[in-house]
Order: C-alpha cells, then sequence, then structure tokens
C-alpha cells in the first residue's frame, strides 16, 4: 500500500533557496511520480518570491505545534514523517499514532564540526556533552536515520555510543539537476554559498583569488550568496580592491554554473556538499579543502578535481593556479567529473528511498 508522507523542514521548500529545499523537492517530485501523496510542513518562511511549490505546504503555529502538526497528520493520513531536521522540536515521537514512522536525515556532520571548534577544553566537552543529547533524542525517536555516507555511521557513534547500526540507512543527496547539457566553459571560477565564516568561509577565496587576480587577466571569479557575514565579506572584497571578483548576493546559481570552468568551496566542513555535485554536472572541475568525510565521496582527487590541505590558501591558490593554465587538463577533469557524479544521478538514489518507505 502507498504510503502518504509528510516532509517537516527548516524552511519552506523552495528549490531556489538552498541544498535541503532543493533535495526536498526533488524528492517528492519523484515519489509524486511513484504514486505517493506528499506533503510539506516548514517552520519558517523565508521567501517572497513566487514559487509554485509541487505539494500542499503548511507553516508551524506558534502557541500550538504540536496539535497543529498532528490535525495535519491525520487530515492527509501520513504513514511516513521524512524529517529534514527540527521535527521533535515541535512533536515528539509519543505523540504520533503508533502508525506513523519517522526518517531524519542527517543534514549536519557535527563531527566534522566538532575539530574546527575555537573554544577551550571544558566548553568543547560542553558543546560535545549537547551534541550527544541532540543525536541521542534523534536516534530514541526516529524508527530510521539517513546519513550520506557509511562512515557517517562511526561518526554518529562518536556521540552516541549505543547506537546500532541497523537504525542507520545509507542515502546520499541526490543530484539537483536532470541531465544538464553542458555548455562552452568560460574563463571563469564560481564560487557558492552562505557567507558564514564559521563554516563557509568566503573570505579564504578573496585571499585566494587576490593572489591570482593579477597573474590571470582574462579570468574572472562570480561569487554567490549572502548570510550573517555578508556585510564583512563586502568590506574585505573593498579592502582588497579586488577588480574581476563579482559579489552577486543570492542568485540561481544554474546559468554560472553552465558559464564556470572551476567550482571552487572553500568550507571548513559540511555534511555533503552539493555546490560541489551541482557544479560537477555542468562539467565545472571541483576544488575543495580535503576537510570533511564525504568530499572524498565526491573529488577523488586528480582523477575529477583537486582536494586541497586544510585551509591553507597558500596550497589552494597554487593548485588553482596549475589548473587555470592547463586547459587540456581542465577538460579531461570536466569530463571524468560529469562522469562519475552520475553515481549520484535520481535514478541510482531514488530507488533506494522507495524501498525504505515500502519496508
Amino acid at each position: 500500500m502507498k504510503q502518504n508522507i509528510l516532509f517537516f523542514c527548516p524552511r519552506e521548500v523552495n528549490a531556489t533557496m538552498g541544498g535541503i529545499e532543493r533535495v526536498t523537492d526533488s524528492l517528492a517530485r519523484h515519489l509524486i511520480k511513484e504514486g505517493f501523496k506528499v506533503v510539506f510542513m516548514s517552520v519558517e518562511h523565508t521567501c517572497d518570491e513566487p514559487y509554485e511549490c509541487i505539494a500542499p505546504q503548511y507553516f508551524t503555529r506558534l502557541n500550538d505545534n504540536e496539535q497543529w502538526i498532528l490535525e495535519i497528520i491525520r487530515k492527509h493520513d501520513i504513514g511516513v514523517v521524512i524529517n529534514q531536521m527540527g521535527f521533535f522540536s515541535f512533536c515528539s515521537k509519543a505523540s504520533l499514532p503508533t502508525t506513523v514512522k519517522v526518517i531524519t536525515v542527517m543534514h549536519d556532520s557535527y563531527y566534522a564540526m566538532y575539530p574546527r571548534l575555537e573554544l577551550n577544553v571544558l566548553r568543547k566537552w560542553k558543546w560535545k556533552h549537547v551534541i550527544n543529547k541532540l543525536l541521542r533524542n534523534i536516534y530514541d525517536q526516529s524508527d530510521k536515520v539517513v546519513v550520506f555516507v557509511p562512515p557517517f555511521i562511526e561518526e554518529y557513534k562518536f556521540f552516541c555510543p549505543y547506537a546500532k547500526d541497523e537504525k542507520f540507512a545509507v542515502i546520499p543527496n541526490s543530484n539537483s539537476f536532470d541531465h544538464p547539457t553542458p555548455k562552452p566553459k568560460e574563463k571563469k571560477l564560481l564560487w557558492v554559498g552562505r557567507h558564514a565564516e564559521w563554516n563557509k568561509r568566503t573570505t579564504d577565496m578573496l585571499k585566494i583569488w587576490s593572489e591570482l587576480e593579477s597573474k590571470f587577466p582574462e579570468w574572472s571569479i562570480d561569487i554567490l550568496g549572502d548570510g550573517p557575514d555578508g556585510e564583512g565579506v563586502r568590506k574585505f572584497h573593498k579592502q582588497l580592491n579586488l577588480k574581476r571578483c563579482c559579489l552577486r548576493g543570492v542568485k540561481d546559481p544554474y546559468p554560472y554554473y553552465e558559464r564556470a570552468s572551476i567550482i571552487c568551496m572553500t568550507s571548513s566542513f559540511e555534511s555533503f556538499g552539493m555546490v560541489l555535485t551541482e557544479g560537477m554536472q555542468h562539467g565545472c572541475v571541483p576544488i575543495a579543502y580535503d576537510s570533511y568525510t564525504a568530499v572524498r565521496y565526491i573529488i577523488h582527487d586528480s582523477q575529477d578535481g583537486i582536494l586541497v590541505k586544510p585551509f591553507d590558501t597558500v596550497e589552494y591558490a597554487n593548485k588553482l593556479a596549475q589548473l587555470m593554465e592547463d586547459e587540456e587538463e581542465r577538460k579531461r577533469m570536466s569530463v571524468a567529473a560529469r562522469e562519475s557524479v552520475k553515481l549520484y544521478d535520481a535514478e541510482n538514489v531514488f530507488p533506494k528511498w522507495i524501498n525504505l518507505i515500502k519496508n
């Protein structure tokens, strides 16, 4: 029997707004094609731009969240909740009908964050204790916990030692786009992400480009996104007096992926790194810090992209310069990137979701 599915998301499901929203929209569209009924519930309404949502979308109410959620679950005869993080802050598993199963998807890599914390020993221990409580709660209240790559199971156990392997399912994020046609590449770099220095390190990209701009007069870089540190990024950009580094703000990255030759990432950590896979789908050669587990499942160093010693901006600039100088190497890696990223095409990922939901 087909199950009616409720996706619970931190922000409204609008595929132009970010990674979680894009993968939720994509998975929901596939499930609908397979005959499932889908409903969205979100916490924040963050975008006023018009967007045609694929399914009914509800927003949590401030004073009666749990009652409201239960009403929606009963109204739509929900059998499976796919928790894209945050569900248990508003509704406990014990309150749900016993027939409702909850699948939680881990979109954060706390293990990758942990060594990056600039805290003293006591505060770091307290942070680990807080994460232990959070992950224990997720584990206890979920019927399944979905992680993106196999090592994430052991990383989860770092905080939650009693977790059992059978509680987990390994399903990576699917590719965002449906087999895009490659377009002629320009001498452009691209960086896409939130301006949040703790993990995205936008200013690293500005430093790296400042070392290259005068050496590569035919090249330019587009930086897409904004965020809590946006003002600081803009000030640093002005301070460096960069000429061919364009801060574009929040834009649909698709046309930029089409033109860019290289997709750059400077993150301290990610759970997966969809910016890389999206760029690779368009034949952009990826370059990133070797700073989190999943990046080695996306970039195979010197084969379909470049990995750099974490936070070494000099090495990053040198390896990026080599790539910019060598057109034949870029073409070779571009073809390899488009081929290797097919592992995450919908037809390879979504059957895993169908199997999980049906079982």
